[in-house]
């Protein structure tokens, strides 16, 4: 599901062709300050724009809202819910009435974390290149390489507001020439959820077709 990769990784803008590994300390530095800063967190809410560029088609505009407690977290849009209690993911297709259930560990719906914590939690400095590529007051733009030949994108990139400490938003550049977006929006830290918030109720949702692709 690319709406979920997508919320979960960021993009880069730029091929960088050197057989020397290109890792930048000060790239590195701001990420890390990042993911201290969100991880800091009890809880996270945030609004979001995704934009999704299919080649040759128009491009998909969806906004939604996201909260995320621990590794639990909810995303709404209007197509489609998911939930998430860190150890099952429940896809809503609102469209088709239809929920879709697997396991975290099976799912890579469990990679997104729609946020600003989740996508730095995917931040590994062993497996990127990486490089702050462009600077225009307090936003930097840092722009990540996968050094795995088999990623399914060709590169990331986020725009950091290093003055606030807020990721303003993430690209991801995918080889089939799909490109997605997420603007963050809105803010919200350390509220309150019950449990029951990242959990899909089916008797709230008459009629619904379950897949269960759990293994047991």
């Amino acid at each position: 599901m690319r709406l979920l990769t997508l919320f979960a990784i960021i993009a880069l803008g730029q091929t960088y062709i050197s057989a020397q590994l290109i890792q930048d300390q000060d790239a590195l530095d701001i990420v890390h300050e990042l993911e201290k800063k969100y991880n800091s967190f009890e809880s996270l809410e945030a609004t979001f724009n995704l934009i999704i560029e299919i080649p040759e088609e128009e491009s998909i505009i969806q906004s939604g809202n996201m909260i995320q407690k621990g590794n639990a977290y909810f995303l709404h849009t209007e197509s489609q819910d998911i939930y998430s209690d860190g150890k099952s993911v429940w896809v809503h297709l609102k469209d088709d009435n239809e929920v879709q259930i697997n396991s975290v560990e099976e799912d890579e719906a469990s990679l997104i974390n729609l946020s600003p914590k989740g996508i730095f939690a995917l931040f590994d400095e062993e497996t990127y290149e990486y490089a702050i590529v462009k600077k225009e007051g307090s936003i930097n733009q840092i722009e990540f390489k996968p050094m795995d030949q088999d990623s399914e994108f060709s590169k990331i990139r986020i725009s950091v507001n290093t003055k606030s400490k807020a990721l303003i938003h993430t690209k991801v550049f995918y080889k089939d020439g799909m490109r997605s977006t997420l603007e963050v929006g809105q803010v919200t830290t350390n509220q309150t959820y019950d449990a029951q918030q990242f959990i899909f109720d089916v008797d709230a949702h008459p009629g619904v077709y379950v897949e269960d692709l759990r293994i047991d």
